[in-house]
């Protein structure tokens, strides 16, 4: 189970960060405590990839090997990063509005 939150971790924050903004500003439509709660979600999802990265690393270091595993770690690693490029697109209407 472990090696599976591994690789669909970043998908998995992503999918977290965006109900999480979605409900804070359905609560709170167009006033600051969204855009704060908006920038404060977001910095702790980009800090939760960032353990993330972290680990799947960690992980690719201490089992260096070619195969299957491998793949799976850089598929691990490219989703984490295309989750962090979201997580960032997202939350751009806080900043223009």
């Amino acid at each position: 189970m472990r090696p599976w939150l591994l690789y669909l971790g970043g998908l998995l924050i992503w999918a977290a960060h965006f109900l999480a903004i979605y409900v804070a500003t359905s609560v709170f439509p167009g006033t600051r405590i969204a855009r704060w709660l908006t920038v404060s979600l977001t910095v702790v999802a980009l800090g939760a990839l960032l353990l993330l990265i972290y680990q799947i690393h960690g992980r690719a270091r201490a089992h260096p090997s070619a195969g299957t595993a491998r793949w799976l770690d850089t598929l691990a690693f490219l989703g984490a990063g295309l989750a962090g490029v979201a997580i960032l697109y997202q939350t751009l209407p806080a900043f223009i509005s």
